[in-house]
């Protein structure tokens, strides 16, 4: 009766693990702020850049045109104004696409790192699947693979896999 007691007990098919608290753990959430932070400080320093030559043009114009410029002269500041904020939109419109491909960049660079560590552990796990433990509404714990990656990634403990790991020594 109690002979098939001593079997192992069946591998998971699926594991979870939380990229939030990986991200949190391995300082990787801190450094993809910094990345963040540096991008958008560099691309306010570039409008603001372009926006001070723009008035330095315009206000060189002024002067050019003398104290009393006629109406012509105005209208063609007018024009120079428009044609520079044009520039400058099309300038921010452009800079925010280039940003966001950066951002999507380090976002997309950070999950690949986690997610060879993550799928090494989940293949000695014996899973074929792997989910985002926030999208499950429940697991055991014995699935959750968080720790694990954490480890793995903050360098405490070889990334190879533990049988790859036991042969080589």
């Amino acid at each position: 009766l109690l002979a098939g007691c001593e079997k192992e007990p069946p591998k998971p098919q699926a594991v979870t693990m939380n990229m939030g608290t990986i991200g949190e753990a391995t300082g990787h959430i801190e450094e993809m702020k910094q990345r963040i932070e540096k991008i958008n400080q560099l691309f306010s320093e570039e409008i603001k850049a372009l926006s001070i030559k723009h008035k330095k043009e315009i206000h060189a114009k002024r002067n050019s045109l003398g104290d009393n410029p006629s109406e012509e002269d105005e209208q063609e500041i007018q024009t120079l104004e428009g044609q520079l904020k044009k520039q400058l939109i099309e300038f921010r419109n452009e800079g925010q696409a280039t940003k966001a491909k950066e951002i999507n960049e380090i976002r997309q660079s950070y999950i690949d790192r986690i997610m060879s560590v993550a799928e090494m552990i989940a293949n000695e796990h014996g899973a074929s699947i792997l989910l985002k433990a926030n999208g499950v509404f429940w697991s055991d714990s014995s699935v959750d693979i968080t720790d694990e990656v954490v480890e793995r990634l903050s360098g405490s403990k070889d990334p190879q896999p533990a049988d790859q790991a036991a042969t080589d020594i």
